[in-house]
């Protein structure tokens, strides 16, 4: 038995497919029909990718149309990512484009009485899928701990809880990207996009956003313990109530960003420009270290 059929049984033994083991799907786009949606899954396992590509579209249209459905082949499809992953620098295979597309998608569909309130909670951890286009999709609560997204286009996606602690996201596109209250401990965010994103409560402790573009992203309340953001660029940035203990912030450009009630507590400061930045009821200013080249808002003194 292959790979594939080592995960579908083991999908069959926990029961997600045996209750459609005996109902008939739809007629396929090659013309195939009388099937078992089990049988559907099965092709998912040919050599052909266009029976792969066939089977992964029948299961798509099966879950814009049943409720059940939905769950199992978002459960499917993400199995099928584990197991047919990139290589380290490859972009994602069509089937596993597809694959991705649709357990991100699954409750898009018209009439579907869940919509946007659905979230995904697929297993995706350690998933290589570097420049994916995953742009609109819904990755609500699922996991992608240390998965390789380097260079992925996640532009306006859904990610708000999702843990990606570990993960690569590095040179990354979340332009307006949906992150509340998501997990990116110790994640690397280098030279990513995050330019209007929404990470208010985000864990980004000791997470790297060297030379990332956050200008006007959402980081109220995040916890930026230890992170590194060198001569990132945090223009107009909300950091309200932010934790930057121990944040580097050397470089950093932080003209007219809101820091108030942040705490910076041993934030390294040095060479950042915070002129025009909100500085109201920021705790331990005298804390953070400062240099000659460090610019600080009018009537404010460095340490």
């Amino acid at each position: 038995m292959g790979t594939w059929g080592i995960v579908l049984g083991a999908l069959l033994a926990a029961g997600g497919l045996i209750y459609a083991d005996a109902r008939s799907v739809e007629t396929s786009q090659e013309g195939e029909s009388g099937d078992t949606y089990t049988q559907v899954v099965g092709r998912l396992g040919s050599g052909r990718i266009e029976v792969r590509l066939d089977a992964i579209r029948t299961l798509r249209r099966l879950a814009q149309d049943s409720q059940r459905d939905r769950v199992t082949t978002v459960d499917v499809m993400a199995a099928y990512v584990r197991e047919h992953e990139s290589m380290p620098e490859a972009r994602p295979a069509t089937d596993v484009q597809l694959a991705l597309t649709v357990l991100g998608s699954v409750y898009d569909a018209p009439n579907t009485e869940l919509g946007h309130h659905w979230v995904c909670g697929c297993d995706l951890a350690r998933i290589r899928a570097p420049g994916a286009e995953l742009s609109g999709l819904n990755l609500g609560i699922a996991d992608l701990t240390r998965a390789n997204l380097r260079g992925a286009y996640l532009n306006g996606t859904d990610l708000a809880y999702a843990d990606l602690s570990g993960a690569d996201l590095q040179r990354a596109h979340l332009n307006g990207a949906v992150l509340p209250n998501a997990v990116l401990f110790m994640a690397d965010l280098g030279e990513a996009d995050l330019t209007g994103a929404d990470l208010s409560g985000v864990d980004l402790f000791e997470a790297d956003l060297r030379k990332a573009d956050l200008n006007w992203a959402d980081l109220d309340g995040v916890d930026l313990f230890n992170a590194d953001l060198r001569g990132a660029d945090l223009r107009e940035v909300n950091l309200s109530g932010a934790s930057l203990r121990g944040a580097d912030l050397r470089g950093a450009d932080l003209r007219r960003a809101s820091l108030r009630g942040a705490d910076l507590k041993g934030t390294n400061l040095k060479g950042a420009d915070l002129r025009g930045a909100d500085l109201t009821g920021v705790a331990n200013l005298n804390a953070a270290e400062t240099d000659d080249a460090t610019k600080l808002p009018a009537g404010i003194a460095g340490t």
